[in-house]
């Protein structure tokens, strides 16, 4: 007899906690989102908020309410497009959680294809959310809180980008320029990336007694540094290189020979390439700059003087579009 009435009072000790603790969290307001008013958004608002309630089902307290001015007091997530209009590149997010702790942080929406954009904004909003609901109330006056680094500074996200660019190839030494296209392939990761490329190149130097038609084909291997701000990137690093040039004689003076041949040229040097978003669809403008040594050239020659090819010191200069995804 004892031990059913101890077992029923457990049972309604049990029942009561439940309770209380469903009535608690029920009678918490739900997060509050405001969303600008922009004409033509850069990305699905729609879909992002779905992505948003999908990423913070079953917490607490529940997502979400859109900002209708009469909203109860709760932790209110707001978001900025800068600029309003489907040309933006950065979507600024700021959290204030129900007892004054605040975060912040801004995502670039340049590297990513606009299908992905909703729930890549949604995914940052939603650790943005759980961090500010972790972090500690101020104890004093309203402040920035203490969120993790992760969420105030989140690593660059990988990405890999395709690029082709118009380029042009010096040699001082041979007053030589070579003109043609180069290919890269870039993949980026955090602070770092590197980069493979393909160049086609050709040029017809003028040379005494005729000129040295000039073709080379190579590949280029860059690895370095990535410095991101807020409008465009910068990467930063050394760069290795080999080619195989041909280098063809012409004659235009009587009574003189011609003659052919080709050598394997390798180069070392650095470089410094410059990305800018150029729209909504993830294609972005490309500059770079290379300069360094050859170690190993080709030269035609001229009575026996050296009169064209590639040796001593090269400068290469690149203009060119690039598009890519992040991973």
């Amino acid at each position: 007899m004892w031990r059913a009435s101890l077992f029923a009072l457990l049972s309604a000790l049990v029942a009561v906690a439940v309770l209380g603790d469903g009535a608690a969290r029920g009678s918490e307001p739900p997060i509050v989102l405001r969303i600008p008013d922009c004409p033509a958004a850069p990305l699905s608002l729609d879909a992002f908020l779905g992505s948003l309630k999908a990423e913070l089902a079953g917490r607490t307290p529940p997502c979400c309410a859109l900002d209708a001015g009469d909203a109860p007091a709760g932790m209110r997530v707001t978001l900025s497009i800068e600029p309003c209009g489907p040309g933006a590149d950065q979507v600024a997010i700021a959290v204030r959680g129900a007892g004054g702790q605040m975060g912040e942080r801004r995502i670039a929406l340049g590297d990513i294809l606009p299908g992905a954009r909703p729930r890549a904004l949604a995914l940052a909003v939603a650790e943005l959310v759980r961090a500010v609901a972790e972090a500690p109330a101020p104890s004093s006056a309203p402040a920035l809180a203490a969120i993790p680094a992760r969420a105030q500074n989140p690593p660059a996200a990988r990405a890999l980008v395709a690029s082709g660019l118009l380029e042009a190839r010096l040699y001082p030494g041979h007053r030589l320029t070579l003109w043609g296209l180069r290919a890269d392939l870039q993949t980026i990761r955090r602070d770092w990336q590197a980069a493979f490329g393909l160049d086609l190149v050709a040029g017809d130097p003028e040379v005494p007694l005729g000129d040295v038609r000039t073709g080379m084909i190579g590949a280029v291997f860059e690895v370095g540094r990535r410095v991101q701000t807020s409008h465009l990137a910068l990467d930063i690093g050394p760069t290795a290189s080999v080619a195989w040039m041909h280098l063809a004689g012409h004659a235009t003076a009587p009574d003189s020979a011609a003659g052919t041949g080709s050598a394997l040229v390798a180069s070392i040097g650095g470089r410094l390439a410059v990305d800018v978003p150029g729209g909504p669809s993830g294609t972005r403008l490309r500059g770079l700059a290379e300069a360094g040594g050859v170690l190993e050239g080709a030269e035609a020659a001229v009575n026996g003087s050296p009169a064209a090819g590639a040796r001593g010191f090269y400068l290469l200069l690149a203009l060119g579009v690039g598009s890519g995804a992040r991973r």
